[in-house]
């Protein structure tokens, strides 16, 4: 269980409505399998049918399959909308949704824009796409802290280097990824325009530039006959950064999301800020990251059924008088 899944600061009574953040990857194997256990059977069987894919005998007996794309993306898209669907159970109905990568295919689901199988097959495929573009050689990932985000994309464009924003993280804190020798020259100008700490991170960078430009394709391909709806809450997208109610934009922005940065600072923003906020699957990432950006606000990662016990009880408590 993820040491982020218990309930961080109480609302009065009578508080049911949250933000619901739907994550894109888990590094956390145990929380996956563990969560896995506690899916409903109707489910399962639909993942197996869909993806072919028998995700309990994989985490029983195969748990080192959980690291390929192809496995952990169904199951991240599974257990975020099998967490969402017990949380409304409870009477905590999201007043908004954004999910973050692939969690957006997450958010629609449980927003009733897609159904839950259609959002499986699209997974699949998303899973399939990555998998199908090799890394370029010489390339890499680096944090930048204290500039703001603003100014960091600014500075990228100018340069005219192989080095290019991924995610907007926070108001001051981008990752960008590219070849190597561009990636120094630019977080040196990074560093002179006031960027405070520029960390290399693990991992090639591929995902969310334009080396994806293949998957991205493949994407547009298979989200071409999808069947989307209008959400019935609203969701923001990773991508665009905004609120997005039309399904025809929502089919153009999942067919470039894996070319595109990640624009999660801004997706959250454009949420209700006055509610707790509940990370709805198996990373705690997210949690943190809000955390970090304002320690005041209600925030809980939902990765088991007790979490949602647990904040059940926490939002009926009756308020200090």
């Amino acid at each position: 269980m993820s040491q982020h899944s218990r309930f961080i600061r109480a609302e009065p009574a009578g508080a049911r409505g949250a933000v619901f953040m739907l994550p894109a990857v888990s590094a956390n194997t145990a929380t996956i399998r563990a969560g896995v256990q506690q899916v409903e059977p109707e489910l399962l069987a639909q993942m197996k049918e869909v993806t072919g894919l028998d995700i309990v005998e994989i985490c029983r007996h195969n748990p080192e399959d959980l690291v390929n794309s192809s496995v952990t993306q169904p199951i991240v898209y599974l257990l975020g909308y099998a967490y969402g669907r017990v949380l409304e159970s409870h009477g905590i109905a999201p007043i908004a949704i954004a999910g973050h990568s692939l969690g957006q295919y997450t958010a629609l689901a449980l927003s009733g824009a897609i159904d839950f199988l259609t959002g499986l097959s699209l997974v699949q495929a998303r899973a399939e796409a990555i998998e199908s573009v090799p890394a370029p050689p010489g390339s890499q990932m680096v944090k930048v802290l204290g500039l703001d985000a603003d100014e960091a994309e600014r500075l990228c464009a100018a340069a005219k280097l192989d080095a290019r924003p991924t995610t907007i993280v926070a108001a001051q804190e981008v990752i960008l990824s590219g070849a190597d020798e561009a990636l120094a020259e630019l977080c040196g100008q990074l560093r002179a325009a006031g960027a405070e700490r520029v960390i290399l991170l693990m991992g090639s960078g591929v995902l969310h530039t334009p080396a994806m430009e293949a998957a991205a394709e493949a994407m547009r391909d298979a989200l071409s006959q999808a069947p989307l709806a209008s959400p019935s809450v609203p969701v923001a997208s990773s991508t665009s950064g905004k609120i997005e109610d039309d399904p025809e934009r929502w089919r153009e922005l999942l067919s470039r999301e894996l070319a595109s940065p990640v624009r999660w600072h801004e997706a959250i923003a454009a949420t209700p800020q006055e509610v707790p906020l509940l990370e709805v699957g198996t990373a705690g990432e997210l949690a943190e990251l809000a955390l970090r950006n304002d320690s005041s606000r209600t925030v809980a990662t939902i990765d088991s059924l007790e979490a949602v016990t647990r904040l059940d009880a926490a939002l009926t408590e009756p308020a200090p008088a």
